[in-house]
């Protein structure tokens, strides 16, 4: 589905990054989510910004992120210490109560 999603979002002149945070953790998704997890998947989602910031056409006023359910909480989170970032959207997910 996150294929599908990303590849509707894009236009020719987009940049889409699709973030899998749970797999660079080793972690099962199946797994209870821990805080400590979810920090740590934060900070991936913030290096996918920086990455996305880096590339030369990219209008660093004009980023946004797509969450889908617990990426959609990753989202709001991330975006809620992020200023810079201009959009969020929510799909399944909710605000962390730590935030």
């Amino acid at each position: 589905m996150l294929s599908v999603l990303t590849q509707a979002m894009q236009a020719p002149e987009d940049l889409v990054v699709s973030v899998d945070y749970v797999d660079s953790q080793g972690v099962s998704t199946r797994r209870i989510v821990s805080p400590i997890r979810f920090l740590a998947w934060m900070e991936i989602v913030e290096e996918a910004i920086g990455f996305a910031r880096r590339q030369r056409d990219v209008e660093h006023d004009r980023i946004g992120l797509v969450g889908v359910s617990l990426g959609a909480y990753l989202s709001l989170a991330v975006a809620s210490k992020h200023p810079e970032i201009r959009a969020v959207v929510d799909y399944f997910g909710g605000m962390p109560p730590v935030f």
